[in-house]
């Protein structure tokens, strides 16, 4: 067995088609996996850790919504 997830378990965890992986990419990013894509850019996850997170081991947050608006409330009078 590979030490990483299959690009079909991977898209079973996701949602997506197994060849999304740009999709796949913006998952994982918005909801802090991490991951190192390859060389056509498949984005390989750890079976380990992968186990570990849906087995509630880690206790990751969500980041930052990095396409909302900025809050400028500070700079109001």
């Amino acid at each position: 067995m590979n030490g990483y997830l299959s690009a079909d378990e991977l898209a079973a965890l996701i949602g997506c088609k197994p060849n999304s992986y740009a999709c796949m990419r913006r998952y994982l990013k918005s909801r802090n996996w991490p991951f190192e894509p390859n060389l056509r850019g498949f984005p390989c996850i750890s079976r380990d850790y992968y186990n570990r997170r849906l087995a509630g081991e880690l206790s990751i947050g969500r980041s930052p919504d990095l396409d909302g608006e900025p809050d400028f409330s500070m700079f109001q009078p």
